[in-house]
């Protein structure tokens, strides 16, 4: 059985990012910001887009 995991633990298990932790939480948010303010400035956003804001690999 899996367990959720814990908000203050960066890492899941074997160094996956761990989606519930604070640091995923600000990483959502800021692109979520990004976005949100993107799309006042009236800049045309399409999936493509969003998903390089949001790209997890270095």
């Amino acid at each position: 059985m899996r367990t959720e995991g814990k908000p203050w633990e960066q890492a899941g298990l074997e160094g996956t990012l761990n989606y519930n932790s604070y640091a995923a939480m600000a990483a959502f948010g800021l692109v979520e910001l990004a976005v949100s303010s993107l799309s006042r400035a009236g800049v045309p956003l399409s999936v493509a887009s969003i998903r390089a804001l949001s790209d997890l690999d270095p």
